[in-house]
């Protein structure tokens, strides 16, 4: 059924509203679905029941014209009718009364070709809006002030009676969208966190998440979503994964994961790629809190989707270092967590770096810093400078190290701490000297080999502690 490019799904029940989702669904049981098709439309061979027999008039494939005016009166009138039988009139709707299209014109003063038709629908309007989502990290740090991201290029549907879908439209890279024109007045907005290549799930990988509107007549749709929102977490995951294909791929010159989907997690704090849990499966799960279950911040939800990508596109650029004959090779394991948590660290800190900087905020520091009074470490995954071999886990700051000119033994003025003498490789270099590596002498090998740099000959100072941290901490 996902699969099918005609059917539209939802777990939500026509005609009620989910107005709170109090817990994440499972993983374990296929939902119900439901969705409207055309009587000629084959539908999958899966169990299904039908619900009802529907009949609707598709006033909107008429164009606006004046030939059209008579058909265009008996649609509306002939719904306006069913409606107010059924009992789904409002004390506005009953008010107006029936449409009479040609009587109901308002004429202006350049004539025939100015009237305006009145009455109960009036013309086809266009839905529009903007779609907006708060980075609170900047909120936590700037006295309280706020600062808002677009959602950029979100599927975002206008249905009539709340269900049934008239137009459709996408945000841009500024959040705003417009549809096509419709006669339809009442209509919900449904805003599908869903972009060419990644659709993200709500708990499980079933149900697409979305936010639908109250209904509104003839408006356009603004929205903002804010930190402790489940919609929040979800725009969160949206922009990253966009972000991260459209704009991190190129400019860091990193191997695309391609299409997938991302499992949100409202109440979890377990994040994995398919290619750490299933090797077959391209399937992505964030969770929106950190182990102890605080929250990640909007910084943490972008860094630990970026993580998970770098996983899908690593697997997606060698499938064999994700081979299910080696789920428990300890070097690995290091290897693909420490190209991650490189990516991971780099990308966050340039994004939010240049977000804090662009808009007057001052110095970025992360939701998680061990010493935020130390310039040196207060970014994203700034800790990681204090660990000593002893306590690293497969999550090296290797490729952090081999890209950055800090030498953290000496900055920090502890000499329990890696020497790092090394710096200036790029994660372009890193990612093609780690393709097809199984080891991480083949990995320091190729970037020995393969690319000019001054500070080569230290390259052993970090990995040789790696090769430490795999033999002891893991």
């Amino acid at each position: 059924m996902e699969q099918d490019n005609v059917l539209s799904l939802t777990t939500d029940p026509f005609e009620y509203n989910i107005e709170e989702r109090i817990d994440d669904p499972t993983d374990d049981e296929i939902p119900v679905f439901y969705a409207v098709v055309s009587t000629d439309i084959h539908v999958p061979d899966v169990p299904n029941e039908q619900v009802a027999v529907l009949h609707f008039t598709d006033e909107d494939k008429l164009e606006d014209i004046e030939s059209n005016y008579d058909e265009i009166e008996f649609k509306q009138n002939l719904m306006y009718e069913a409606r107010k039988i059924a009992g789904h009139l409002d004390d506005e709707e009953l008010a107006e009364g029936y449409m009479n299209y040609h009587e109901g014109f308002e004429e202006h003063q350049s004539g025939k070709g100015m009237m305006t038709p009145m009455g109960l629908f009036g013309k086809k309007w266009r839905p529009s809006g903007n779609i907006r989502v708060e980075e609170d990290i900047v909120h936590t740090n700037n006295n309280n002030r706020r600062h808002y991201e677009p959602v950029k290029h979100a599927r975002v549907n206008v249905l009539k009676w709340g269900w049934l879908q008239v137009e459709h439209g996408t945000t841009d890279d500024n959040g705003y969208f417009a549809t096509g024109t419709t006669y339809t007045k009442n209509v919900n907005y449904n805003v599908k966190f869903k972009h060419n290549n990644v659709t993200v799930k709500e708990g499980n990988f079933f149900d697409t998440a979305n936010y639908k509107s109250e209904s509104v007549k003839r408006r356009p749709f603004d929205a903002t979503f804010q930190r402790g929102a489940r919609m929040h977490f979800f725009a969160l995951i949206h922009n990253a994964s966009y972000d991260y294909i459209n704009r991190v791929v190129s400019q860091y010159g990193l191997h695309s994961p391609g299409n997938l989907n991302i499992s949100g997690k409202f109440n979890g704090s377990d994040s994995e790629s398919g290619a750490q849990w299933y090797p077959f499966n391209s399937a992505i799960r964030i969770g929106r809190l950190n182990d102890d279950n605080t929250y990640r911040g909007s910084d943490g939800i972008y860094a630990t989707t970026v993580h998970e990508l770098t996983h899908s596109g690593h697997r997606k650029m060698d499938p064999g270092m994700f081979s299910i004959f080696h789920l428990g090779n300890k070097e690995r394991l290091l290897m693909q967590e420490s190209w991650a948590e490189g990516v991971e660290t780099i990308v966050t800190n340039d994004r939010y770096n240049n977000m804090y900087a662009s808009n007057g905020y001052g110095v970025y520091t992360a939701t998680r810093t061990s010493d935020i009074s130390n310039t040196l470490t207060r970014g994203w995954n700034g800790e990681m400078q204090f660990e000593i071999i002893q306590d690293m886990t497969a999550y090296t700051p290797l490729v952090i190290d081999l890209v950055d000119d800090l030498n953290q033994n000496v900055a920090l003025n502890n000499p329990n701490l890696p020497v790092d003498r090394v710096t200036g490789y790029n994660l372009g270099e890193i990612k093609s000297a780690l393709n097809d590596a199984r080891t991480l002498e083949e990995w320091k090998n190729r970037l020995l080999n393969n690319f000019n740099n001054n500070t080569g000959p230290f390259i052993d100072d970090v990995f040789d502690y790696a090769k430490f941290v795999m033999y002891n901490n893991l």
